[in-house]
């Protein structure tokens, strides 16, 4: 099967659902975009798991006014719930729909269910429905303290589990031996060149030519093995910040940071996360692409602030390097740490410049 022919995370979804399931949700009169309905099928899946069986989508919920409501999930029997599935909800209309179902259910339970990138925003919707469900891409789901908690634990580990401190702690180390091999390898040349200089002087010759000499003293070995630690580490340190960068991003958007071998950095598409929130190649109009990325950006300007929220270390401190590489990569790996606190400016930028990809999987 080729790249073109592979099948959604929709597809592959209805496909998963059991037979009594799926009948029940192809024959539904109504279907939205794939990120909305994917949402419903995890939604209705969790429900399944949970025992209950009487499901039917798109319920009609008659108003007073002859205008009907469709409400995406409704469990029947004696639980007489109905689920309604919003990725971007607005708390007044959530409301409304709320008190529709009351009108012509009194005794009925009212859930709303969101995906998991509306979590941090989803205290702002207390209130509005009995219980308010977080659902993430791989169909779990979660009160919203139960969902903030689980994510607050999840980022503030970052930088613990990617032992950040231990390797800024070993690139410092490294950093100082290089410094004192690098002058004492200055100090050899000079004094060899010296040596060099005063013979040829006594035999009556021009010795000028000396400051071109590529001298290997001593030292020169071991200050390049420490030359190949800094970069091996400066190296690891940022494949880290990149895994960190995507653990991030995977949160809240569809993108996928990739270090070269060339050091270059590549961002790349999943495309069942690409499908699931709903992103767009080509949005219809500014606001949808707006709202994208604002949306983003808020979230990763929470998530990134609780994750990093550590002790400075010695990368962050202001230090002065003679020789000029080893300041190059200083200024490099500052300029890494710096970035991760305002990482969410440099998607924004990423995705303005127009990602380069391939085109995602078309439906078969």
């Amino acid at each position: 099967m080729t790249s073109a022919e592979q099948k959604t995370l929709l597809q592959r979804l209805i496909e998963s659902l059991p037979d009594n399931l799926r009948n029940a949700y192809e024959n539904a009169p109504r279907k939205s975009s794939p990120a909305h309905e994917i949402l419903r099928l995890l939604v209705a899946r969790h429900l399944l798991s949970k025992g209950y069986r009487d499901l039917s989508f798109e319920k009609v919920v008659n108003g007073n006014q002859g205008q009907d409501a469709y409400v995406d999930i409704y469990v029947g029997g004696e639980l007489n719930m109905f689920v309604e599935c919003e990725r971007k909800p607005n708390r007044m209309k959530v409301l409304e729909r709320r008190r529709k179902i009351a009108e012509a259910y009194p005794k009925s339970k009212f859930i709303l269910a969101v995906q998991d990138r509306m979590g941090w925003l989803s205290q702002k919707l207390t209130g509005a429905a009995d219980e308010i469900w977080i659902v993430s891409m791989d169909g779990q789901v979660k009160a919203p303290w139960e969902w903030i908690e689980e994510r607050k634990s999840l980022l503030q580990s970052l930088f613990a589990a990617h032992g950040f401190k231990a390797m800024t702690e070993e690139y410092t180390r490294a950093e100082e031996e290089y410094r004192r091999l690098i002058r004492l390898e200055e100090e050899e040349k000079v004094y060899w060149q010296t040596l060099l200089a005063k013979t040829i002087i006594k035999a009556s010759a021009e010795a000028s030519w000396l400051n071109n000499l590529k001298i290997r003293g001593a030292w020169s070995a071991h200050a390049e093995k420490t030359w190949q630690k800094l970069n091996q580490t400066r190296l690891a340190i940022t494949r880290r910040v990149v895994e960190l960068l995507n653990i991030i991003l995977s949160l809240s958007s569809p993108f996928i940071l990739k270090l070269g071998e060339d050091y270059s950095l590549c961002v790349e598409v999943d495309w069942d996360r690409w499908q699931w929130l709903g992103w767009k190649d080509l949005p219809d109009s500014r606001s949808t692409q707006t709202s994208q990325y604002r949306t983003l950006e808020k979230n990763m300007e929470i998530e990134l602030k609780i994750a990093t929220k550590q002790p400075k270390t010695s990368l962050t401190e202001n230090r002065t390097c003679t020789d000029p590489e080893l300041a190059n990569i200083s200024h490099e790996l500052k300029s890494i740490w710096n970035n991760i606190q305002e990482m969410e400016q440099i998607i924004k930028t990423l995705i303005t410049q127009r990602i380069q990809a391939t085109k995602p999987p078309t439906t078969s």
